[in-house]
């Protein structure tokens, strides 16, 4: 669980369940966690028998100040890891790379999976095209437009109307939100049911719970 056995968007490993990385001359182990209200971070250091949980009241995702008090909180703890914080605070951040707009050449097509759950089998097809329009079908729903989708180093990301077809998620409506990345033939990863804020009532835009599927689509004749 502690060996990197896939890479991230940041080039950080990723084990079985686990976030894993080598930091200042150690590992470092952990995962953020979220649902309607509540934001998390773990942090373990295994060889230094040091772990650390935040938990947050909040819906907003991570920002740099709660990252920040993990890293300080660390920094009291290993001097060498310390000394590096100080060094990299004192160099200027880079600006964040905007994901571009248009999809890679591998990507633009046809795509087809069987999507399996515990209680039904269903066709999803994603369609990409060179403009960067994205639609997917569920079953026999309708083809709909995947909202504001991005392509950032071979990932698909994206938001559209649909259902899983799963009482789980079924007795509210919800959103399926699509995060998939391209691996050879292959554009793998999880659609995600959401329960949108609008569809809670909840004032500041709280967001709902999530119930995540594996899919492998494959590209169509």
């Amino acid at each position: 669980m502690q060996v990197p056995t896939a890479t991230t968007r940041d080039e950080r490993g990723y084990g079985i369940g686990w976030m894993c990385h080598e930091m200042d001359g150690v590992t470092i182990v952990g995962h953020t966690g979220s649902m309607g209200g509540v934001q998390t971070i773990l942090r373990l250091v295994p060889e230094e028998k040091i772990a650390i949980a935040l938990r947050i009241n909040s819906s907003r995702p991570m920002t740099p100040p709660q990252n920040k008090l993990v890293e300080d909180i660390l920094a009291v703890m290993l001097p060498d890891h310390a000394r590096a914080l100080a060094q990299r605070r004192a160099k200027p951040e880079d600006e964040p790379e905007t994901p571009v707009s248009e999809p890679p050449a591998d990507l633009i097509g046809e795509w087809r999976v069987a999507l399996h759950t515990w209680q039904r089998e269903d066709q999803v097809t994603l369609w990409c095209d060179a403009s960067g329009q994205v639609r997917m079908q569920v079953g026999d729903q309708l083809q709909t437009l995947v909202n504001d989708p991005t392509f950032d180093d071979g990932w698909l990301t994206g938001r559209m109307l649909g259902d899983i077809n799963l009482p789980d998620v079924s007795r509210r409506r919800h959103d399926l939100c699509l995060d998939l990345r391209l691996r050879g033939d292959v554009l793998s990863g999880a659609i995600i049911a959401q329960v949108p804020p609008v569809a809670l009532g909840a004032p500041r835009g709280r967001v709902g719970n999530a119930l995540s599927q594996w899919a492998e689509l494959r590209k169509g004749s």
